[in-house]
């Protein structure tokens, strides 16, 4: 992965950690899955990845990372995720909150989800690569950057802190789990 040294081994204890933590960024478990399983994480279901992480590392992924890592996968395997309005919003949905909200589909994401989902989805697929996406996705897209043009400058500096934030503790989530020199890009 560009922008991070891997190491030998993952650290066992705080891989395990993060990976029962509901608080674990997508990215982060996507990595820990790429390190220990590389391509193969990508053919075997959802199930068996659960089940090896868990007996790698002696500790059950929360729900929450469950849904964030299944997500990720999605984003990085499935075009649709970048043309289908409700696919987006499930999928940004599940890698930020960790849960899809299927229950209230109707339910619009706010900015700084959709802003911290596409970053990772971008780090995800190579952020060297922009994200392509489709007119209604787009359009979806612009719709939730309309909603929050009204509000007040607080609130838009408080979005950019609370993603900087975010940033800040993907890297420290990664060196925790023993990647060296990380580098992950400014969001916006």
């Amino acid at each position: 992965m560009s922008g991070f040294t891997p190491p030998r081994a993952l650290d066992r204890s705080e891989t395990s950690r993060l990976l029962a933590s509901s608080e674990t960024h997508a990215f982060t478990l996507l990595t820990i899955a790429l390190f220990q399983y590389g391509q193969e994480t990508f053919e075997i279901d959802a199930l068996e990845l659960y089940a090896r992480l868990h007996d790698d590392f002696g500790t059950t992924i929360s729900q929450t990372g469950e849904n964030r890592i299944q997500a990720i996968l999605t984003a990085m395997t499935n075009d649709e995720v970048l043309e289908i309005p409700g696919v987006f919003d499930t999928v940004c949905k599940a890698i930020t909150d960790g849960d899809p909200d299927l229950e209230h589909p109707d339910s619009v994401l706010d900015l700084d989800e959709m802003l911290w989902a596409t970053f990772q989805m971008r780090l995800a697929r190579g952020s060297d690569t922009p994200l392509e996406f489709g007119p209604m996705v787009e359009q979806y897209q612009h719709q939730i950057e309309q909603d929050n043009e009204t509000q007040a400058e607080d609130e838009l500096t408080y979005i950019i802190e609370t993603l900087n934030e975010f940033r800040l503790e993907l890297e420290e989530q990664l060196r925790a789990v023993g990647f060296e020199q990380v580098s992950v890009p400014d969001v916006l």
